[in-house]
């Protein structure tokens, strides 16, 4: 074999080891963007569910401070409107709920019943919450605080409200536990 053959030959080699080094970094790149995106996804339900949490301190403390209002026609007219406006907050997470819903089912198992099951006790919220306005509306002009049914009202949103903190804490303990390897 002459030198030019030699020179073809390690030109050859060369390039084709260059072809596998790139194809190598491509792979590489492509699964480290797969694991990045699928962080990200976990991320973002653990963040959803967050939000779910933090707007029930947030719920509380308005609460409490409308309950106390002296007058009783203002008092309920606060009341009104704040349950009215817990409601329209839920609503709109519907499109938040189904994107959380999307994201699960790509993890599947637990995290995907955890996240279904927030969703489930986020829609018997907000029809729960339709009903309270209802009654506070049906009822404006009597002094609801010191009623039965205001208090029955009352119980079940606690109840309601700590079955959503746990089913949103459940979301989160699911999704800390997915390693990403």
């Amino acid at each position: 074999m002459d030198i030019l053959s030699w020179v073809t030959l390690s030109l050859v080699i060369a390039t084709f080891s260059l072809a596998v080094a790139a194809f190598w970094s491509i792979r590489q790149t492509h699964n480290i963007q797969k694991k990045e995106y699928k962080r990200r996804l976990l991320n973002d339900l653990i963040e959803w569910a967050i939000s779910i949490t933090n707007w029930r301190s947030r719920s509380k403390i308005i609460f409490k401070e409308t309950v106390l209002t002296a007058d009783q026609r203002k008092r309920q007219l606060l009341m009104h409107a704040h349950i009215s406006g817990e409601r329209e907050d839920f609503v709109g997470l519907g499109s938040r709920n189904q994107y959380a819903i999307n994201v699960s089912e790509k993890f599947a198992g637990i995290l995907q019943d955890a996240t279904e099951g927030l969703v489930a006790d986020l829609e018997n919220y907000i029809e729960f919450l339709n009903d309270w306005t209802q009654f506070i509306a049906d009822n404006i002009s009597e002094n609801l605080v010191e009623s039965q049914e205001y208090g029955d009202y009352t119980k079940k949103a606690d109840q309601l409200t700590e079955q959503i903190d746990k089913s949103a804490r459940k979301v989160i303990e699911e999704a800390v536990k997915i390693n990403v390897p």
